[in-house]
């Protein structure tokens, strides 16, 4: 026998039933209400609905009648009916349906009055149908980020190599310099300070692209070749 919501709430807390006990006025309440009383008012508590004074057994509160006419099945089924919400307009109405062309949910008082003629469906099906579209979005949310730390990570990728190249050929363009001077004695090495200069120079050039930089090593190419040659002539020279 399925009870209704109004039958099986306490008088107390105003909630379904929790382990419901008797009382010797036969008024029905909650076990944890009940154990409240007893602290507050001892071994006699006064029943909250009539006012009836009842003994407390030897064991305490938890050893009164319990009320078997409760279930916990009906109890659950209680609960779960008074998760619903009710209307605000109609308070005594609990909303169970959903007005698509307000986005709203509504009771069957609303849908006759203020949403006459509008397209409804049940509220079940409308919760059941947005929470499938909040988790497919959700999806289409998470496989965004993952493609995009694959694309953070092979920018890094990317990045990592460009260096790599540009040490290279930085490298590269010390290296074909030689480190001796282009005028004067061509023979005469650089001195630590101008080496220096000449190795940032180098580093500045990679900077603004290795199209610079080979211009760069080029031109040094170049001035190594003169040099060569006029290292060449001077040993010639009787």
């Amino acid at each position: 026998m399925a009870a209704t919501h109004d039958s099986v709430t306490c008088a107390v807390c105003m909630e379904v039933y929790r382990s419901p006990r008797f009382l010797p006025c036969y008024h029905t309440f909650c076990l944890p209400c009940l154990e409240e009383l007893a602290n507050k008012h001892g071994k006699i508590i006064p029943c909250p609905t009539c006012r009836t004074p009842a003994t407390v057994p030897p064991g305490g509160v938890c050893d009164l009648q319990v009320n078997f006419y409760f279930t916990d099945e009906a109890l659950e089924q209680a609960r779960s009916e008074g998760s619903q919400s009710m209307c605000p307009v109609h308070t005594k109405k609990r909303l169970v349906l959903y007005c698509t062309e307000c986005h709203q949910a509504i009771c069957t008082r609303c849908k006759l009055t203020k949403h006459e003629g509008h397209v409804t469906e049940d509220l079940a099906d409308a919760v059941v149908r947005c929470k499938q579209t909040i988790e497919d979005r959700l999806q289409s949310f998470m496989d965004n980020i993952s493609r995009g730390k694959d694309k953070l990570e092979s920018c890094k990728q990317n990045e990592k190599r460009a260096l790599e190249k540009r040490a290279a050929v930085t490298e590269q363009a010390i290296s074909h310099s030689g480190g001796y001077q282009t005028s004067h004695n061509p023979l005469q090495p650089l001195g630590h300070n101008r080496r220096e200069s000449y190795r940032w120079k180098i580093y500045q050039s990679v900077a603004f692209g290795f199209f610079g930089t080979g211009i760069i090593v080029a031109d040094m190419r170049h001035k190594q070749r003169e040099s060569m040659e006029r290292w060449e002539s001077l040993v010639k020279t009787p």
